[in-house]
């Protein structure tokens, strides 16, 4: 097994859910605090689903289909670009709670690309006799990730 490709996967798990979790802790407060509605943030969650329900049968096809990478390369610049324009629409105060909900349900159906497309390619990469150890290492990379980033949302949000 190599132990960079396996390192650097790890990381990247780690850093994405990190990330992830921490935007997620962020911007619910966030939209909680300057809306003063908890029905803002009951659709921002539960809207974020929707995309999925549909976008899941189409991902599922493509990641099969398509060059994984690729596939994960442009889901996560496409990711890099919603939060870009979310910060920026913060930035120039063109931000509304309907903005907020609109990007997010953009980044959940980018993520449902995302990942697929992520675990297809470390199938694909990695020896099948390390794949159960590689997809139970992930796991728990993904796990301290969004604990990490939920725990550094919330601190910040303390501070």
């Amino acid at each position: 097994m190599n132990r960079l490709n396996t390192k650097r996967l790890l990381s990247g798990y780690f850093f994405y859910e990190c990330g992830r979790a921490m935007y997620f802790v962020l911007i619910t407060w966030f939209l909680y605090q300057w809306t003063g509605d908890a029905l803002y943030t009951g659709l921002f969650v539960s809207f974020g689903f929707i995309p999925g329900l549909f976008s899941n049968l189409i991902f599922g096809v493509l990641v099969d289909r398509k060059n994984r990478k690729r596939l994960a390369s442009i889901a996560g610049l496409c990711s890099i670009i919603c939060l870009v324009f979310l910060w920026g629409a913060f930035f120039i105060d063109w931000i509304h709670p309907l903005v907020m909900i609109v990007s997010h349900m953009v980044l959940q159906t980018l993520g449902s690309l995302f990942r697929p497309s992520l675990q297809a390619l470390v199938a694909e990469v990695f020896p099948k006799e390390d794949l159960p150890r590689i997809f139970t290492w992930s796991a728990s990379s993904t796990v301290a990730g969004s604990l990490c980033g939920a725990s550094l949302g919330g601190f910040w949000l303390a501070g």
